[in-house]
């Protein structure tokens, strides 16, 4: 409310953005009411879907399975706290978050299909390659807010349902399984033994 792209971005990182949403037939005037970490979320996704990418992802299918299913559905943090997460995201960094997300883009099209193979594969090593070293080496405000303070957040919830006699599945993002502050690692570290399934 208090504040516009104009006075957050640089102009040249103004221009750069201006010149990704000209090539991609989009206006200027579209993104300006948004913070500039849902821009760069924005930019992101926009990519991705030209890759063949829609957001019915494998969250989606196994929400659909459980309704159709009757299973009881739970979530780690409410739609305000993921929200409020994102909003928040780089608040200090907006100039370099747009920026590097204009490089990251760049690349997202060649490392698209090994993404994709190391989530597949499980390859947690990788996976920490791709995006959990960048983000602590660029954004480690931002690393420690989306990842670590909420694997933190949600490693209470996810000890209590290993203590219950039921079997509970949860889904996360990848992101938030790989490296030394994922969730693996940290359940590991309290005790529980990890096995990976084929």
């Amino acid at each position: 409310e208090d504040s516009s792209l104009e006075q957050v971005l640089a102009p040249a990182t103004l221009r750069k953005l201006q010149t990704y949403l000209d090539d991609n037939g989009l206006e200027l005037d579209q993104f300006k009411e948004l913070k500039p970490s849902m821009i760069a979320t924005t930019l992101t996704l926009i990519e991705l879907r030209k890759l063949g990418v829609d957001s019915t992802g494998v969250d989606a299918y196994f929400f659909k399975k459980a309704q159709r299913d009757g299973k009881t559905l739970l979530a780690l943090e409410t739609v305000e706290q993921q929200l409020s997460f994102l909003s928040r995201m780089g608040q200090g960094l907006e100039d370099m978050m747009i920026l590097q997300t204009l490089e990251d883009i760049k690349t997202l099209e060649s490392q698209f299909g090994d993404m994709l193979a190391s989530w597949r594969r499980g390859d947690l090593e990788r996976l920490e390659e791709f995006f959990i070293a960048p983000m602590k080496q660029d954004f480690e405000p931002v690393y420690q807010q989306l990842l670590v303070t909420r694997n933190q957040t949600w490693l209470p919830r996810l000890k209590a349902f290993l203590d219950t006699p039921d079997t509970e599945m949860v889904l996360v993002g990848s992101a938030h399984l790989a490296g030394e502050d994922g969730l693996l690692n940290l359940l590991e570290q309290s005790g529980y033994r990890i096995s990976q399934l084929d």
